[in-house]
């Protein structure tokens, strides 16, 4: 009896180990399950569709300035020697390192020496003297004209020479040089036009010209992500860039899903967004500023009447301009440069800049030389609004516009030609304010004088002075600024605000934007 009650209680007893076994292992099958979830989710691709209204019609490194800054395809289809971060420094990318002896004529330039390609290959000193004098020859760059020569000190060094010391030609050059295999490159033997293969973290994996780009992360990306500035960390694995010329259809991409992000998003169609709780819009200015500038041509009215050309900046209301052109999203410029040039003052911010006061306005006029007579303000079609309400500020006052608005070729091919109007409506920017100084007033740019046929060699000789690496000085800079700003040679009305919107099903944990404080899509982080 003692024997059948063990064997029983033996029994129970194993049946209890075994449901206990039998628990353990269900549990362990669940924690698995668990760690299995989680790597899976830490694995999870990221993936983000992003709506601009234009692209890049060639995958060529060798390009022109069209399109050459557009938002997230200049950052993630090439690399350049440096990049400008957000704080508007320039910092190393494929260069490791450069240094200059002579202010600013010659730098020597050291690359990392473990670069390769998404196809492996190694990039060299070679390389970057191949890219760099490819460029020059194609001249499709303005600023390749400044280099005087390049040549390779090393197996990863260069030394480069400008002819040239004006601030903002090296730190445009190293932000224009586009860097890949010279070998490979011939090895296509189509010039990149629909593939590429380059340095960077991203392989472009689709391309469409004028339609769509496409990009996928590497995983055998050369450089360490800590020795990058955090806008260009790729924290996404897939990006496809859809380009929708018009705004309309660029905010049905985003109200259907088709696209999560919109950069250079037009105000027209972004203002539908401001304020749903389902999308942010996130506006920044932009580098470009809208302007006027005044003929420097012999026997224009405005060309020798200052009183007149301050009056014609006091008739001006440009709030009313952000307002009907802009839908709001603009920002009134103190100076005719944006505010993100290089050497820009900021109390200039707090300064008297041309405010829109029409009594101001009679007085200068009082006391120009003007008749009545009639002032052709040049425009294309694209700045119609603009036009209109200038010509309308301009008869409260007593100041009669003929508006002569264009096609943007054919204003493109008489633009520096000042006897062609008394006015021009333009947006200008510029690296830095020595670049916008010498686009616009420098009278020994254009065999015709200034961009508008004006000789003023006292304002030449000033911008000579204060454009060069020693000399762009904040004392030298205002006496520019005051000069330019009396004389009302040209006048900054606003400043475009450049528009971001986002879905916020995106899921963005952390927000990180460019030199110009915009989102950068590819570098956010996300939850």
């Amino acid at each position: 009896m003692k024997k059948i009650i063990f064997v029983l209680l033996l029994a129970v007893l194993m049946l209890f180990v075994s449901c206990g076994k039998s628990e353990s292992k269900t549990s362990s099958t669940s924690g698995t399950a668990t760690e299995t979830s989680t790597k899976t989710a830490e694995k999870k691709k990221i993936e983000i569709n992003v709506g601009i209204n234009t692209g890049w019609d060639t995958l060529s490194p060798f390009r022109s300035n069209i399109g050459n800054n557009l938002p997230v395809i200049s950052t993630i289809t090439y690399e350049s020697l440096g990049y400008l971060d957000g704080s508007n420094t320039l910092v190393p990318w494929i260069a490791k390192e450069w240094k200059t002896e002579d202010n600013g004529v010659t730098y020597d330039i050291t690359i990392w020496d473990y670069i390769t390609d998404s196809k492996g290959n190694k990039i060299t000193s070679e390389d970057i003297v191949w890219v760099v004098e490819t460029s020059k020859e194609k001249a499709l760059k303005p600023n390749y004209k400044y280099v005087e020569s390049i040549e390779a000190t090393g197996d990863y060094s260069v030394r480069v020479k400008f002819n040239n010391t004006l601030v903002g030609v090296f730190e445009t050059f190293m932000t224009d040089t586009l860097v890949c295999s010279k070998a490979e490159y011939e090895k296509a033997g189509d010039d990149y036009v629909n593939s590429c293969v380059t340095t960077s973290v991203y392989k472009v994996t689709g391309f469409v010209s004028g339609s769509s780009m496409e990009y996928t992360k590497r995983d055998d990306y050369w450089q360490d992500y800590n020795l990058l500035p955090e806008q260009l960390r790729a924290t996404v694995d897939n990006v496809k860039v859809h380009i929708i010329p018009e705004a309309a259809q660029l905010g049905i991409a985003l109200e259907t899903g088709v696209v999560d992000f919109v950069l250079n998003f037009p105000a027209s169609t972004a203002v539908q967004f401001d304020g749903d709780s389902d999308y942010t819009l996130q506006r920044a200015d932009a580098r470009n500023g809208m302007q006027i500038f005044f003929s420097g041509a012999e026997g224009k009215p405005v060309a020798e009447d200052k009183y007149l050309r301050q009056a014609i900046c006091y008739a001006i209301n440009n709030q009313l301009m952000i307002d009907a052109a802009l839908e709001g999203y603009g920002t009134v410029m103190h100076d005719s440069a944006a505010t993100y040039a290089m050497g820009y003052q900021k109390e200039w911010l707090d300064e008297e800049y041309y405010p829109y006061n029409v009594e101001k306005a009679k007085e200068c006029l009082a006391k120009s030389n003007y008749k009545g007579e009639e002032l052709v303000l040049l425009g294309s079609s694209t700045t119609k609004t603009v036009a209109e309400i200038i010509q309308n500020c301009c008869a409260a006052v007593g100041i009669n516009i003929k508006l002569d608005l264009r096609q943007v070729a054919l204003v493109t091919a008489i633009r520096l030609d000042g006897t062609q109007y008394d006015m021009f409506i333009n947006q200008v920017g510029g690296i830095t304010l020595a670049n916008h100084w010498n686009t616009r007033y420098d009278c020994r740019s254009y065999k015709t004088g200034d961009a508008t046929s004006r000789h003023d060699y006292v304002l030449a000789d000033m911008i000579a002075e204060a454009s060069t690496v020693k000399g762009f000085t904040p004392e030298n800079i205002n006496k520019v600024h005051n000069y330019i700003k009396e004389e009302a040679y040209g006048y900054g009305m606003y400043q475009l605000n450049n528009l971001a919107v986002w879905n916020n099903k995106v899921g963005i944990k952390e927000v990180v934007n460019d030199n110009i404080n915009m989102v950068v899509p590819t570098a956010c982080i996300y939850n």
